[in-house]
């Protein structure tokens, strides 16, 4: 009798055979890893430089809004242009812009003795908010292009293991080249590893249907959004999306109110907890690249259902084992959101549209830093308990009322 199960017929990489997305990957994980090390190296160096914290903010504002208002423009040019031209070039324009700062810095120009020079990465860090904004719907779109819908959640899956890596170990990388090689260098390091992301997707076949017309872009926004209202299964995938973002992610950057206050950890407890959140989620990629495509529409719902109930738990946690052992769950529960959304949005959503409805799902992953805000501002009045409990019931209750409400959700394939 064979046996029912096999190590071989795991699909964990199954889409590495494709040498097309074998390319995105490439291209795409050097934009994870410059990403991920300018992260750190960026905010370092405009504090040291100014010891301000407010220009801390506003450095993090003007790159976040032009990503927040350009979306809906680059799932527009996502539709009428070749993807892979709009990456390639957004990508090169990225990578100028970070050797601009390095050889500011080279020069001397950027320094702390050169009064208001931190300007250049605050006009920097704008540049390379509105290319995001700009690319980042061709960078979802393109996927389905590359890959058929039977391989589609193995390919974003490998892709957000790749992507939740680099967040894991970009920042100590990053760290290291600081103190090893400085600023400078660190900088033009990172210029070029972004560079060598635009070559891959310069050698990459053009896969993309183009469809260049003359009309108004800007009338190409209202259809878009004409088109979910109509389709209402996007609708609800979309809206679902959009209320986990805003009621169960904000945990992330709330977190060190549960290391100093309640568990009493202090600053390794918190890199160690972010962590292990992190490797929670590269094991739910993995688990999610290995299994086939089946009852997807379930599995968004009661990943929405874990998450909810993970954070209840772990917001009245006193425990630091137990706090573990619940974040490391939170972080697998979350890939099935972070995976499922786009599987499905690009799985229902025809070609000629695909952009547009991509940008709508980038611009409701913004929708973290406004449940941050008004987690923030709860938590200082009745505590951060009983806040992250709040949003995480409503999550709750809202996936409830979808599985039972919206049974063609529920019953994707």
């Amino acid at each position: 009798m064979k046996p029912r199960f096999s190590v071989k017929q795991l699909r964990t990489f199954q889409s590495f055979k494709n040498p097309v997305y074998t390319l995105f990957y490439c291209g795409t994980a050097s934009q994870w890893a410059s990403g991920s090390m300018q992260g750190v190296i960026r905010i370092l160096l405009i504090y040291r430089l100014t010891g301000s914290g407010s220009i801390l903010g506003l450095m993090a504002l003007v790159q976040a809004l032009p990503m927040f208002f350009l979306s809906l423009f680059g799932g527009v040019i996502a539709d009428r242009f070749s993807k892979k031209w709009i990456i390639t070039i957004g990508q090169v324009i990225q990578s100028l812009s970070v050797f601009v700062v390095a050889f500011t810095l080279h020069t001397g120009y950027l320094s702390a003795e050169n009064t208001g020079s931190w300007w250049v990465l605050i006009v920097t860090a704008a540049v390379q908010g509105t290319i995001a904004g700009l690319i980042q719907p061709s960078s979802q779109a393109i996927i389905r292009d590359i890959v058929d819908e039977e391989g589609l959640m193995n390919a974003i899956s490998l892709a957000n293991m790749g992507q939740n890596t680099f967040q894991l170990i970009g920042p100590a990388i990053a760290g290291f080249f600081i103190e090893a090689f400085g600023f400078t260098w660190t900088y033009f390091i990172i210029a070029s590893i972004q560079l060598l992301g635009s070559f891959f997707f310069l050698i990459m076949p053009v896969i993309s249907k183009v469809n260049v017309n003359l009309s108004n872009p800007l009338k190409d926004i209202p259809e878009g959004l004409r088109y979910v209202l109509k389709e209402r299964v996007l609708l609800w995938i979309l809206m679902v999306a959009a209320a986990g973002s805003f009621l169960a992610m904000p945990i992330a950057q709330l977190m060190p109110i549960f290391t100093e206050d309640i568990l009493n950890v202090g600053a390794d407890g918190l890199g160690i907890l972010l962590s292990i959140a992190g490797l929670g989620s590269i094991v739910g990629s993995l688990i999610f690249a290995s299994i086939r495509s089946k009852k997807r529409g379930a599995i968004f719902l009661l990943s929405g259902v874990l998450v909810s109930i993970i954070l209840i738990a772990f917001s009245f946690s006193e425990n630091w084992y137990i706090s573990l052992g619940l974040i490391v769950v939170f972080g697998l529960a979350r890939t099935g959101k972070t995976t499922l959304e786009p599987v499905l949005l690009q799985t229902y959503t025809t070609s000629e549209y695909r952009g547009r409805v991509m940008s709508l799902l980038i611009m409701q992953m913004s929708f973290f830093n406004f449940g941050t805000f008004l987690a923030g501002v709860f938590s200082d009045l009745v505590g951060i308990q009983w806040t992250i409990t709040g949003m995480a019931a409503v999550f709750l209750l809202i996936s409830i009322l979808m599985w039972y409400k919206v049974p063609v959700l529920r019953k994707l394939p």
